[in-house]
């Protein structure tokens, strides 16, 4: 994984910060760049973090292939950048971050989703 860090320039934005789902469910998280910036200025990624404290994992990047399980999709007319997630399943239930990367640095926001 880059190194990332964070700053105070709010250009991440998610309106979503948890969600539930069913085993078998696929689920679509979201972010957003702030109005008045362009996405296209930024790499944008998604990484996950399995519990609070231990690393945190890159899982994907926009434009990379989708995998098994994740697929990145990104919509430059309005500044969307999503992460879908197919058939959930209870590893799945961790903490997703969505990053801006721009030069060194990188600004990060979270979404946690729960399968029940």
């Amino acid at each position: 994984m880059a190194p990332y860090c964070q700053t105070s320039a709010h250009i991440v934005l998610q309106s979503t910060r948890f969600m539930s789902a069913l085993p078998g469910d696929e689920v679509t998280l979201d972010c957003s760049i702030a109005a008045g910036v362009s996405m296209s200025s930024y790499t944008m990624y998604w990484y996950k973090q399995d519990h609070y404290g231990e690393p945190i994992q890159f899982i994907i990047k926009e434009y990379d292939k989708p995998t098994q399980n994740y697929e990145a999709i990104l919509n430059t007319n309005d500044n969307r950048f999503s992460l879908k997630v197919s058939k959930v399943t209870a590893q799945d239930s961790v903490t997703y971050y969505c990053a801006a990367g721009h030069s060194e640095a990188r600004t990060v926001h979270t979404l946690t989703i729960s399968v029940i």
